[in-house]
């Protein structure tokens, strides 16, 4: 049995909106490193975050394990963005 959100349109939005925000932080900081500034962002892209299964379960195994307690638990929604900047 496995969870997740219906709609992960809002939640990956928010996810998208925080990866940005540190690519730009993390490349701001490179450029004060070199004692250069960030002038320009020449391209972000989201990329692709490998989503994780269970591997190696048959539905037997599957329905065995659905007589298990439901605990809460915590989803996790990724994001990771790529960042290209100029510097001067």
């Amino acid at each position: 049995m496995r969870f997740g959100l219906s709609d992960q349109s809002t939640a990956q939005t928010a996810a998208l909106r925080q990866a940005t925000r540190e690519a730009l932080a993390r490349a701001t900081a490179m450029a004060d490193a070199i004692g250069k500034r960030l002038t320009r962002v020449v391209d972000i892209r989201a990329a692709d975050v490998a989503v994780p299964r269970p591997l190696g379960m048959e539905p037997l195994a599957m329905a065995r394990a659905a007589t298990t307690p439901v605990e809460t638990g915590e989803l996790t929604i990724q994001a990771r963005v790529i960042l290209r900047a100029e510097f001067e």
